[in-house]
């Protein structure tokens, strides 16, 4: 799968996070809303804007509020059977997700796997084991269903 596509059904992935978000929100059950990442845009010798590149990384892809819980998280798309590296979630999110998590609130990464199974791991657990998260046994410690991600959050 080349690049593109891997973006295009990790765009769909924020998409159906995104509905989801929505019906917590019209339900009063949370506000959790994507970050943007700032773009710097660039202009050709006719002054015209002819592309862009990113100014500032967002810290993460999703934060806000579900049921008085600060949450903060990223969202990672996959096609392999079996794991993927711990690498796929940059510096610079780790130690977000960590920073919130000490201050109190919740941080997980959010993983869609095969298009067909979602995996909520908490970031205290992320990169502690090998070199990469294996699929199958995290599906089964910290598998979620979609759309409603956050179910066992639920106080």
């Amino acid at each position: 799968m080349t690049w593109g596509s891997q973006a295009a059904v990790g765009a769909v992935f924020e998409e159906l996070i995104i509905m989801a978000n929505d019906r917590y929100r019209r339900m009063g059950q949370g506000v959790i809303e994507k970050l943007a990442t700032e773009w710097l845009p660039i202009r050709g010798r006719d002054g015209r804007i002819c592309s862009a590149k990113v100014s500032k990384k967002a810290a993460v892809d999703f934060v806000g509020v579900f049921e008085g819980i600060p949450i903060a998280f990223d969202a990672k798309h996959t096609n392999s059977d079996r794991r993927m590296a711990w690498s796929r979630l940059e510096p610079h999110q780790q130690d977000f997700l960590t920073a919130f998590k000490h201050a109190g609130g919740m941080a997980f990464v959010l993983i869609e796997w095969k298009l067909s199974k979602h995996i909520l791991v908490p970031i205290g657990f992320w990169g502690l084991e090998g070199k990469s998260i294996l699929l199958p046994e995290a599906h089964e410690r910290w598998g979620v269903k979609m759309p409603d991600y956050l179910a066992d959050l639920r106080v």
